[in-house]
């Protein structure tokens, strides 16, 4: 006769039950895994902090920085003026931007540049009241040049190289912040004559051409957007701080220009040319800055030259050097991978190799080549999917209605560059818009299926508020989080 079965073992089994069984249950612990993955992987942010319009109307707030050092306060444009780009204004600029970088490796003269015969009151320039787009999703330094010292407020350009400012008498000028600069006031200036090897040999900055005229050394600022200055290429003192000061700072002093047609007085170049102003002041060719948050007037960024004592924060990804274009003097970085909430990006190593990605602080939005973009644009969209999808236009096709929304949750992405080097991107450095109805995605794809040309660019709106530190002289680029105040 079969025994029947016993119970013996079901206390332990309650036991063992009852023991385990609150950790699943329990209000307070149903969901702590969960919630710990979505603290580790998701921000929840202030949907306000993703507008491009800024939440003040100063002043130009340039000058000394409280860094150490030789440091400059970094502002936006849109806090000066007070008013934000439109969607359509920064693809318009972006366009023109990725234009002019990718034409600075040429080394054909601009077609308006001048004959060598050719002065300037006889220069055959297009009549034109210069690209408004140009200034949009740029930042702003304040130096000061001469003696006495004149403040004039320049776009700071990773993407160009030379020093340029507008100058009396105009031929053509526009609008800027401060009066115009007055080389006869200052006691320190001086034209470069056309004996000089900065006149008569090329430097091989790209896009600056300079010619003789009246045995004074002509300077062109030619740029593939269109934008151009003409003038003489001129020395005066440059004043960085209250204690550092530059004599014979070779510049670009324009009396033709046409663009920025808005605040800014000119261009500092921060390219890796022999004339930019990191060669010229800084000895160990070191510079950094931090982007301030667009959004944000507490925010305060900053541009540094010379090397910080302490740089071990900052992790460095070399220089990419070996690329058929002008790579010697822009910032090309390999990219290596994406990470998006928590996860890697299945993108293949050759997606990487097949083009060059450019750090830029003209551009403002990120681009990459296409099946990068693509991989990355369903993983965003899966994660967002909580959220009403809107129209966006030809450039940005994922945006999202966020008018009903106070606050929302977006998934951490990271970015790797060669050397196992993530450099975490902030939100507001990942979606942008005009107003809360119309938040989009700020990634853009590049086509090299279409005839575009392999090169793709980490624009200002990733780098806000990271410290991002210009080895020059040991070609590479650092990354670390929490550069600004």
């Amino acid at each position: 006769m079969a025994k029947p079965t016993t119970l013996a073992f079901f206390p332990n089994c309650v036991v063992y039950l009852l023991t385990f069984i609150p950790l699943f249950c329990s209000p307070n612990k149903t969901y702590a895994w969960y919630n710990e993955r979505s603290k580790s992987y998701y921000s929840v942010v202030q949907v306000s902090s993703l507008l491009l319009a800024p939440s003040c109307n100063r002043s130009a707030n340039g000058g000394q920085s409280q860094r150490e050092g030789i440091s400059l306060n970094v502002f936006h444009t849109s806090t000066v003026t007070g008013k934000a780009p439109t969607l359509a204004q920064i693809h318009a600029h972006d366009r023109s931007r990725r234009k002019s970088i990718l034409l600075s490796g040429s080394v054909k003269p601009h077609p308006h540049v001048f004959k060598s015969e050719s002065n300037l009151n006889r220069v055959d320039l297009p009549a034109r009241s210069g690209l408004p787009e140009f200034e949009l999703g740029e930042y702003m330094v304040t130096v000061g040049l001469g003696t006495p010292k004149r403040d004039i407020s320049l776009i700071f350009d990773t993407g160009s190289h030379v020093l340029w400012t507008q100058c009396k008498p105009c031929l053509k000028c526009y609008k800027q912040l401060e009066p115009i600069f007055d080389p006869p006031a200052s006691k320190t200036f001086k034209t470069v004559p056309c004996s000089s090897r900065r006149c008569s040999q090329p430097e091989g900055v790209f896009g600056i051409y300079t010619n003789c005229s009246s045995n004074s050394c002509i300077f062109v600022g030619s740029y593939g957007d269109g934008t151009f200055t003409l003038g003489n290429l001129a020395v005066d003192k440059l004043t960085l701080t209250p204690s550092v000061a530059v004599n014979n700072y070779i510049f670009g002093c324009g009396h033709y220009n046409g663009g920025p047609n808005g605040l800014a007085a000119g261009i500092m170049g921060l390219g890796r040319a022999p004339v930019s102003i990191v060669s010229q002041i800084s000895p160990d060719k070191y510079f950094s800055y931090c982007l301030p948050k667009i959004s944000s007037c507490s925010s305060t960024g900053h541009l540094s030259f010379g090397k910080p004592k302490d740089i071990s924060k900052l992790k460095f990804t070399p220089l990419w050097t070996n690329y058929p274009f002008a790579i010697p003097y822009i910032y090309a970085i390999n990219v290596t991978g994406i990470k998006v909430a928590g996860k890697m990006l299945p993108i293949p190593e050759s997606a990487f190799r097949s083009g060059i990605q450019i750090i830029d602080s003209g551009t403002t939005a990120t681009s990459f080549l296409k099946p990068i973009y693509t991989v990355l644009l369903t993983a965003i969209r899966r994660e967002m999917q909580k959220y009403p999808p809107t129209k966006g236009d030809n450039i940005t096709d994922t945006c999202y209605n966020l008018r009903k929304y106070k606050t929302v949750r977006l998934p951490k992405v990271s970015f790797y560059f060669k050397g196992d080097v993530e450099v975490p991107i902030p939100p507001f450095g990942l979606f942008f818009g005009e107003n809360t109805s119309q938040i989009c995605l700020a990634v853009s794809s590049v086509d090299p299926g279409s005839g575009e040309d392999p090169v793709a660019f980490i624009g200002n709106l990733a780098q806000q508020t990271l410290e991002i530190g210009h080895d020059v002289l040991n070609a590479r680029i650092g990354f670390a989080s929490g550069g600004c105040y």
